[in-house]
């Protein structure tokens, strides 16, 4: 799968190379700092575009966007990007409803929640770690079942 992930925080950092060790391909890297998202592009076994928000114009295209930002900036995310029609957005925050893609409209919105602490210290064990998945359509939520699947034996 294709993803562009937004985020370059403890759980972008965590999550991006559990990502391409289960073979999905970033598109890119996008976050507030580009410098924060070069680092964690740099960590990665295949190169990937490390951007700005404000690099996102046009948006890559990508099977996924994926937003591991913290919950409070999500939905100025969600408002704040120009997304394709019909684009996958998800969000990794337990704490948020699939209401907050009314910030979006023209987007299929979904949550892939890890039941999980992130620190900088400690390694995550992906394929134990529970994950959540929800969707705003059927498509949606069998595309995030896969991710999640391709990650943890613990759907």
């Amino acid at each position: 799968m294709h993803i562009g992930l937004f985020g370059a925080g403890r759980v972008a950092v965590a999550l991006a190379p559990a990502l391409a060790a289960a073979s999905h391909q970033l598109v890119f890297i996008a976050s507030r700092t580009p410098a924060s998202a070069a680092t964690l592009a740099a960590q990665l076994p295949s190169p990937c575009p490390a951007l700005g928000l404000a690099q996102l114009a046009p948006l890559p295209p990508a099977d996924l966007y994926l937003l591991a930002v913290p919950d409070a900036v999500v939905p100025e995310v969600l408002a704040a990007i120009t997304w394709p029609a019909g684009a996958l957005v998800a969000h990794v925050a337990g704490a948020l409803p699939l209401a907050v893609f009314a910030a979006a409209p023209q987007v299929r919105g979904g949550v892939l929640y890890p039941l999980q602490t992130f620190s900088p210290d400690r390694a995550i064990a992906w394929p134990t770690v529970p994950l959540f998945v929800e969707a705003t359509d059927p498509a949606a939520e069998a595309t995030l079942l896969a991710l999640a699947r391709s990650l943890s034996q613990r759907v």
